[in-house]
């Protein structure tokens, strides 16, 4: 089946205040609730997030770090082939529950000394919520539960402290840092001064990339 980036619409970048073009990823899969595991709904985020990055020249993989998951994926720039972030990205599919984050897998990050963050999925749609390392310190000391292994965080807990998206898009947008977000303006600019209008168009930006996936 295709997934595929909807009609653009337009987002403002919280540090920088620059405007731009941004569409909305949208899956039939989302239709009906329950249709995709967790597993699945990690597999086809971290496919946008690479539909979505790849034309801002950064790559997305698994990060391997001293304890390497499905979940934790990295943000790479495809010049320098520095980290830009690490992600730890937790699935829930729908209704009551909480998210588990491991504290090993936290302390992990702790020592790398990288950007990280906490990306909290809740199906069966595309709400999101972005956590940054300070937030999720923070909530290590309250108000989240805790066992041996993990914190369990509810949903209740996260207002005020993370930040929330409806669409993957409005997500991705945030990740991207703002000096990505001008260089892609700039090349945007150029394009149209060589080629002429409207040829520099949302293509070149991947708004109308398509996507595929494979049962």
């Amino acid at each position: 089946m295709n997934s595929k980036f909807n009609a653009p619409e337009i987002m403002v970048h919280p540090a920088t205040g620059e405007r731009k073009a941004c569409s909305v990823f949208t899956d039939e899969l989302y239709a009906s609730p329950g249709t995709m595991n967790a597993t699945e709904m990690l597999t086809h985020f971290k496919k946008a997030l690479q539909t979505y990055c790849e034309p801002h020249g950064i790559s997305v993989s698994k990060h391997r770090g001293s304890h390497t998951s499905e979940n934790v994926m990295k943000m790479v720039s495809n010049t320098g082939r520095s980290i830009i972030r690490v992600l730890y990205v937790r699935v829930r599919r729908s209704g009551a529950g909480f998210w588990g984050i491991t504290t090993n897998q936290v302390c992990a990050f702790q020592g790398q000394g990288h950007q990280w963050d906490v990306v909290l999925l809740l199906g069966p749609g595309e709400r999101s919520y972005l956590g940054t390392s300070q937030k999720v310190e923070e909530g290590f000391k309250k108000p989240w539960s805790s066992s041996a292994s993990e914190y369990k965080v509810h949903e209740s807990e996260l207002e005020g402290h993370f930040a929330q998206f409806d669409s993957y898009a409005e997500l991705f947008f945030r990740l991207l840092p703002p000096a990505t977000l001008k260089q892609t303006a700039a090349v945007d600019r150029t394009s149209a001064r060589t080629l002429g209008p409207g040829v520099a168009s949302g293509e070149s930006r991947g708004i109308t990339t398509q996507l595929s996936r494979k049962h």
